[in-house]
């Protein structure tokens, strides 16, 4: 998994040598996927190493000028407890606000991309409860309020098309229970918290 990976950047890296200048649309959506680490709390069961998969993200993004924009997301998880456990599912929708550094970078076809906000989160576990436990929007259900931020390194293959390397950290509030849904969390103020790495493709385009 990890040559894998180190194939895949330099192939990238060598692409965006040759490319000319481009000036990419304003409008874009991208797929990603990657792995996950850092989660707390974990319960029982330790946490996964960054290379470990099991991330996916489609977000959708509107720059007002080079420098600003905002983007709207959502981001699958499939939080993996070991064999002859249920994983958990985790899906986090979000809006933040980004801001491109990329014309500081002093190049014309790689760059950098910082976004900050917040969004809501729900991850549940199949037969975990019971039929009648609720919850405030979806049955059998933890519920929670995140607030993320990110770093987005892109290279760019033409005016529709850019590759992106990509890092989130999210903290929770209001989280109920642990990642393995197993016992209550005691204090449900930002304590719980998780990063990704992933790597991906948009498509950019302007109506």
């Amino acid at each position: 998994m990890k040559r894998s990976i180190v194939l895949v950047l330099s192939l990238i890296f060598s692409l965006s040598i040759f490319a000319q200048g481009i000036e990419m649309k304003p409008i874009s959506v991208s797929i990603n996927g990657g792995g996950y680490a850092g989660m707390q709390p974990m319960g029982d069961y330790e946490g996964n190493q960054l290379y470990d998969l099991g991330v996916v993200e489609l977000d959708a993004k509107y720059m007002f000028n080079e420098n600003f924009g905002v983007m709207l997301g959502s981001r699958y998880n499939t939080i993996n407890l070991g064999e002859d456990v249920n994983n958990t599912n985790y899906v986090n929708c979000f809006a933040h606000l980004v801001a491109d550094v990329g014309p500081l970078m002093g190049s014309e076809n790689m760059g950098l991309c910082f976004h900050l906000g917040a969004g809501a989160a729900a991850m549940w576990q199949k037969d975990r409860f019971s039929e009648n436990t609720t919850s405030r929007m979806f049955n059998k259900a933890d519920e929670i309020i995140t607030m993320g931020a990110g770093i987005n390194y892109y290279i760019k293959i033409n005016e529709q098309w850019a590759y992106h390397m990509a890092y989130n950290y999210t903290m929770h509030t209001q989280q109920s229970r642990h990642f393995d849904m197993g016992e209550l969390i005691d204090n449900s103020s930002f304590e719980a918290r998780y990063m990704s790495f992933t790597l991906g493709v948009s498509y950019h385009f302007e109506f």
